[in-house]
């Protein structure tokens, strides 16, 4: 039943990610802030769970659908991220083409391997819901998720530098 719930709350995050044309930036926004804080009650949970508490519910439901919404978002960024070349920026003084492309597809790298953190701390949360296999055994961890921010953020001003005058 837990594991259900979670899963829903991954595909409640899912769903809401993909409602739109363009992504939901406030969405986006409010998964950013609510991500670390449903893992990290998740996380505080870890400790009991070795006393035989199970892992608080209502973190992992928040940590699952923030961490869904955010794959999702950075999945959409990463698949959009190529199109942003505009050849009228190098016109008018910006960055080449080929610079563009290359700022561009720096973004559509990093927009996908920002996801992988946070899709492999959805697993870990999954695992430890069910008590169960490899999933519960891999670690839970919010110190990669800094890392997945500011390279984000990174990568969006360099795209957004390259495109435009």
């Amino acid at each position: 039943m837990r594991i259900g719930l979670y899963l829903l709350a991954c595909l409640a995050g899912a769903v809401l990610g993909l409602l739109s044309d363009e992504p939901l930036i406030g969405l986006a926004l409010a998964a950013v802030l609510l991500f670390p804080l449903g893992v990290s009650f998740t996380m505080g949970g870890e400790h009991d769970e070795r006393r035989g508490r199970p892992v608080p519910l209502g973190g992992a439901l928040l940590a699952g659908v923030a961490g869904a919404l955010l794959v999702v978002f950075l999945i959409r960024l990463a698949a959009a991220a190529p199109d942003w070349v505009d050849p009228l920026s190098a016109d008018c003084g910006g960055p080449s083409t080929g610079a563009q492309q290359l700022a561009t597809w720096f973004a559509t790298i990093v927009f996908a391997l920002s996801a992988l953190p946070v899709a492999a701390t959805l697993a870990a949360i999954g695992g430890r819901l069910k008590r169960d296999g490899r999933l519960a055994a891999l670690p839970l961890s919010l110190g990669f998720y800094p890392v997945v921010v500011a390279a984000s953020g990174i990568a969006l001003i360099v795209a957004s530098w390259a495109t435009s005058c």
